[in-house]
């Protein structure tokens, strides 16, 4: 999942140096521009409350071994996608953790400071954060590398605030983030040791972003009482996954691609106690751990579709409190489902397919498909799952959707429905019913092909359509790209400047809505 952030990679980050070189220390205010560049920091210094120091684009910044900079007023860094800033070390064989960090003060009164276009390196001195703000801070369109210790950012209690966005965060000791209270918006976490939602009561959500190679885990909830979301992420060739610590804890990921981790794709028991989780609409695959394990009390998985791993859903430890349902659970070597306590949670309406074994730990009268049938006439056992190959479009190409002749089509919780009003599919992605539009006692059928898709796909139709729009939106529900004054049978879709993700495609005529559907665009 290549992030267009103005991608770090292709930022193409570019500081000018120029001839004269300016040593800072004690107090300081005012603009540094390209003149004075390099901005050498000899010993620490201070933006004072009340006066501002703004930095220009194509600046450098080089702090002495050891060296801090304090912000009680307001910092403003304003480099732009040709020519950034740059904070890093004096020291002519940069190391990480040489210089020491950009600390904002706390004083909720404090202005807010933005960082766009920054590259933080080669800093976090004795361990601490290279930047550290607890509220009025954002940072934007930057890169930060190599450095001993990441970041801590916090958002002052309002989660909805974007304080971290269209970034890159890699090559960080220690950690690259804690976050609290914040949304981290289409940000990529590459080769960190350590990513943590820390401090009791912390609301954090990533939204679109990238997990990468990082260790021991992609991401962890490191405190109690802290509700981390992961929405339309994906979490990929880490050391393990995200999980949490503490029974207080909750974990929700949606609509996320979890695959190639080395340990669980999600853990609710990450250290010291299981939390809840709260999975839904995730494709979960090829981990060298469990999908899923150390679901607790509360814990909600329904929707997602769980393939190749060591197991499926595994060390349940629960009661009638949790929720699964709607899941298939295919082709892990070990346990579909696997449930450590005597009075298990009751499954209802998955498919456990071609598992080694399927059930373990549960009653004899799970899987006996011989009990019963379920909607579709489908033999299963009393509680509707079902035990057929789900037939995946590629699911060796990762493509999990469901083919026209899946057994999971419509044998989902009655109680539930899909975006198109039918009754619930099993698995993370539903099997749109062809719209049919009646003219002439004729049908129209749609179909999207290849989805997802990296580069253009194709809308189809055996009818021909006139001045049709078609709309797509992000995770969001914003609009992102409209085709109007449509004609014809066929519409290329072309990805252009999209970032890999989930969106949703609108296809109207004459006001009226013809079809609806989720694509993904994969890198």
């Amino acid at each position: 999942m290549k992030k267009n952030l103005l991608s770090i990679s292709l930022l193409g980050f570019t500081v000018i140096q120029a001839f004269a070189q300016t040593y800072i220390s004690g107090n300081v205010s005012g603009t540094w521009n390209l003149a004075g560049s390099p901005y050498v920091i000899i010993a620490n210094d201070t933006v004072p409350d009340g006066q501002t120091l703004v930095i220009d684009a194509g600046v450098t910044v080089k702090f002495a071994l050891g060296v801090n900079m304090y912000v009680a007023g307001t910092l403003t860094a304003n480099g732009n996608a040709t020519d950034s800033i740059r904070l890093t070390t004096a020291e002519p064989s940069p190391t990480p953790g040489q210089w020491g960090a950009i600390n904002f003060s706390s004083d909720i009164n404090r202005p807010l400071s933005v960082l766009q276009y920054v590259i933080l390196q080669y800093g976090g001195a004795n361990y601490n954060p290279v930047l550290q703000s607890f509220m009025n801070t954002h940072l934007e369109h930057s890169l930060i590398e190599h450095n001993a210790t990441g970041i801590i950012l916090y958002a002052g209690g309002d989660e909805s605030e974007i304080a971290l966005k269209h970034c890159l965060i890699r090559y960080n000791d220690n950690y690259g983030l804690i976050g609290r209270s914040l949304t981290v918006y289409d940000v990529e976490f590459i080769s960190n040791t350590g990513l943590y939602a820390g401090i009791a009561g912390s609301h954090t959500t990533f939204r679109n972003c990238l997990f990468s190679q990082n260790s021991p885990m992609a991401y962890i909830l490191f405190d109690s009482n802290t509700h981390t979301s992961f929405i339309n992420c994906l979490i990929e060739n880490n050391t393990a996954g995200v999980g949490s610590c503490y029974v207080d804890d909750t974990l929700n990921v949606d609509s996320c691609i979890i695959r190639g981790n080395s340990g669980p794709g999600i853990n609710g028991n990450a250290i010291y106690n299981k939390g809840t989780l709260l999975v839904t609409h995730c494709v979960i695959y090829n981990n060298t751990g469990d999908g899923i394990t150390n679901p607790d009390h509360g814990s909600v998985i329904e929707r997602n579709t769980i393939d190749g791993n060591a197991g499926g859903i595994t060390n349940i430890e629960s009661n009638s409190s949790m929720i699964l349902r709607n899941n298939i659970i295919s082709n892990n070597t070990g346990s579909g489902f696997q449930t450590v306590v005597s009075t298990a949670p009751q499954l209802k309406f998955n498919n456990v397919y071609n598992n080694v074994p399927d059930f373990s730990g549960f009653s004899v009268f799970y899987g006996d498909t011989t009990l019963s049938t379920n909607n579709n006439g489908v033999p299963s056992d009393l509680y509707k799952n079902i035990r057929r190959n789900p037939w995946y479009v590629n699911s060796s190409s990762g493509d999990y959707h469901l083919q026209v002749n899946s057994p999971c089509i419509d044998a989902g919780d009655l109680t539930l429905s899909d975006p198109d009003g039918s009754i619930s599919d099993i698995g993370a992605f539903y099997f749109p019913l062809p719209v049919q539009v009646n003219e002439n006692n004729s049908e129209n059928t749609f179909s999207l092909f290849p989805n997802p898709f990296s580069t253009q796909t194709i809308l189809q139709t055996d009818k021909v359509f006139t001045n049709a729009i078609l709309t797509l939106y992000n995770s969001l529900g914003q609009q992102v790209k409209q085709i109007k004054n449509i004609s014809g049978q066929t519409i290329t879709l072309f990805r252009d400047n999209l970032t890999s993700g989930l969106y949703f495609l609108r296809l109207t005529q004459d006001n009226k809505v013809i079809t609806t559907d989720k694509l993904i665009i994969s890198d």
